[in-house]
């Protein structure tokens, strides 16, 4: 069972987007800090991480119907608002951890390259999708979301496929569960997720020829080796304690 290792209370959720890529840049996710989706929202890490490598989707006999339905059309960057409201509409579990303040940094985030939406579209609207955050040769799944039945899936699983032909590695998945794992998700340990991180961090495909890599700010870039530091040092003195 994956336990937090590391946690930044919510009044550490500090305005502004650079804020936001030096901590996902280093492995933090903002959620929920209590058991569930529950309390305020802060920075964590568990002490285990899911992944999809994109060199090992799995894609069913049962769900390539589902996935491959040719009724869905799987657009990129589309309708990005439309797919964030989807994600943080709270009557679907009666909570979210998209708080304002995520939600405008998440639109900044998207207005400058780093944030993406894969949507699932049925004549003509929108039905359900997921949005993320580019990290290098990394692709984030942050929330996904469907009003008709299998959109949600026919939008992960064909925005995998999409973004191995584009050069991607792996998809952070967060907690690879029972969805995820259908599709060849695994669990890894937080620190070989970072390891993961580093790597492809130096890696730079695109989503698509008119969405170029995002470049990280200078300032992140200089940030990211002391915050490694901080953070290792803070680990080793939460063992001896």
């Amino acid at each position: 069972m994956s336990m937090v290792i590391s946690r930044i209370p919510s009044e550490d959720i500090r305005p502004g987007v650079n804020e936001l890529l030096r901590r996902y840049h280093a492995g933090w996710y903002p959620c929920f800090t209590g058991e569930g989706p529950t309390g305020p929202i802060g920075w964590r890490k568990y002490s285990h991480r899911g992944i999809q490598w994109l060199d090992k989707i799995h894609i069913g006999k049962k769900q390539k119907h589902d996935v491959f339905d040719p009724q869905f059309d799987i657009r990129f960057n589309q309708s990005f608002e439309q797919i964030l409201n989807g994600c943080a509409d709270t009557t679907r579990q009666g909570a979210t951890w998209i708080t304002p303040h995520l939600f405008n940094s998440f639109m900044q985030l998207h207005q400058l390259g780093h944030a993406h939406s894969f949507e699932c579209w049925q004549n003509g609207k929108v039905v359900g999708g997921a949005f993320g955050l580019q990290i290098g040769g990394m692709m984030t799944i942050e929330s996904m979301y469907h009003s008709v039945d299998n959109a949600g899936k026919a939008a992960y699983v064909r925005t995998c496929l999409h973004l191995k032909e584009r050069g991607f590695k792996v998809v952070d998945v967060n907690h690879a569960n029972t969805f995820f794992e259908r599709f060849g998700a695994e669990t890894v340990p937080q620190w070989r997720f970072e390891e993961i991180l580093r790597d492809v961090r130096k890696l730079s495909p695109s989503l698509a020829d008119n969405y170029p890599a995002p470049i990280l700010p200078l300032g992140v870039r200089l940030q990211l080796p002391l915050a490694r530091l901080v953070h290792a040092v803070e680990r080793r003195m939460r063992k001896a304690s």
